[in-house]
């Protein structure tokens, strides 16, 4: 996506700003960026999305768990275990991720972290286990974790979001570009499952 942007608009500097967990809104609600990459909810006020795609929930898990082995688990059978916790003053963002609007108790809180990578160590030491999306599990997959659907939980969403009281023809372009290369992706992906329920042809 960013190549693109760059090849359609090659005299733009694309400014990359990496933020961490304690910053849900990637630096919109502090005016540091124009445009970015997020997941919500989080608190914010007045900002517009572009949901680009959702993705089922996963527990992650340490391998030999109770639950390791289960197809599918739910997330009530998580909650007499103590949760990773998102290190952020955003209610909205931590309250989701420990699945609150699922609790009639507060939950069993484990250690804080900001970044995915201490999450999955601490869940590897047995010390919390928690939710994330599912394209966590390919690229964090490694000895001592355990990644299993989530049957009652929502999707994971990522979205590109903007301040529209920051109107830009850049940003609208940006978030013009990544609609366009979603719908494509959607396209091709539906193709594909298309042509793979075809029965084969007749052998000549």
């Amino acid at each position: 996506m960013l190549y693109a942007y760059r090849s359609r608009h090659e005299q733009v500097v694309l400014d990359l700003v990496e933020h961490s967990f304690a910053d849900p809104s990637a630096g919109l609600n502090t005016g540091e960026v124009d445009v970015a990459f997020v997941m919500p909810p989080f608190a914010h006020e007045g900002l517009r999305f572009e949901t680009l795609w959702s993705a089922p929930r996963v527990a992650v898990l340490p391998t030999g768990h109770p639950l390791a082995g289960r197809a599918e688990v739910s997330v009530r059978e998580l909650f007499d275990e103590p949760w990773i916790v998102a290190d952020t003053d955003d209610q909205v963002c931590r309250d989701w991720w420990l699945a609150m609007g699922h609790r009639t108790a507060p939950p069993k809180l484990g250690q804080r972290t900001r970044s995915i990578d201490k999450f999955i160590q601490l869940v590897a030491a047995r010390e919390v286990v928690g939710l994330a999306a599912d394209w966590v599990a390919p690229i964090f997959t490694r000895p001592g974790i355990v990644f299993v659907p989530v049957a009652d939980v929502e999707p994971a969403t990522t979205a590109v979001a903007w301040r529209p009281d920051r109107p830009s023809p850049l940003v609208d372009g940006f978030v013009a570009l990544a609609s366009e290369i979603r719908d494509a992706i959607g396209l091709a992906t539906r193709l594909h499952r298309n042509a793979a329920r075809r029965p084969p042809g007749p052998r000549q």
